[in-house]
């Protein structure tokens, strides 16, 4: 009896830490107020260049899911790209300003 009581316990501490621990409500959402002092959370879309391999995506119904980070909404090319860029959004949004010129200039010369 005990022994399944702990199990018990421990199945639910393992599912409130995976339910805490949701990468969806990782980054910081700007905000503004509204006329009735309720606040929104303004979230702006990235260009469509995907932030890890700097791929051009058609547009939002192509993409292969999106993830916020810091009030932007950054779009990706593959589900594979999706993945890393959760880990650590830093890393790639740090070079994301560079591949979205890069990726403008491609569409100029072509």
């Amino acid at each position: 009896m005990f022994k399944k009581l702990m199990i018990s316990i421990l199945a639910l501490c393992c599912a409130l830490s995976l339910a805490s621990a949701s990468p969806k409500h990782t980054g910081h959402h700007p905000t503004q107020k509204s006329k009735h002092g309720t606040k929104k959370v303004v979230i702006k879309d990235a260009p469509l260049v995907c932030p890890v391999t700097g791929v051009i995506i058609p547009s939002k119904a192509k993409a292969s899911g999106s993830y916020v980070y810091k009030g932007v909404r950054y779009f990706f090319c593959c589900p594979a790209c999706r993945a890393p860029f959760i880990k650590n959004p830093a890393k790639y949004v740090k070079t994301y300003a560079a591949k979205v010129k890069t990726t403008e200039k491609k569409k100029k010369k072509g």
